[in-house]
């Protein structure tokens, strides 16, 4: 009856909700976001995102993707 469908509409609005929270924190977590910001991602050449800069050592490559494009670079010193 009329109880039920209001019940199952309430229900699909609420998780609609939810997917719509979720969607914005995945945005706003995003890597894109983050350059965005002014940040750069630092990648090995494997692809590893390098958070640490005792992981890199003189003459590794490095992809660092800015928020309008990527620079291939070498690490020349680390300290």
């Amino acid at each position: 009856g009329a109880a039920l469908q209001r019940a199952a509409r309430a229900r699909a609005e609420r998780s609609e909700a939810a997917v719509e929270r979720s969607a914005a924190l995945l945005d706003v977590l995003s890597p894109e976001r983050t350059v965005r910001r002014g940040y750069v991602i630092a990648r090995t050449s494997s692809g590893r995102v390098v958070s640490l800069a005792g992981s890199v050592e003189a003459g590794d490559d490095l992809d660092l993707q800015f928020a309008d494009g990527r620079v291939r670079a070498t690490a020349s010193e680390v300290s």
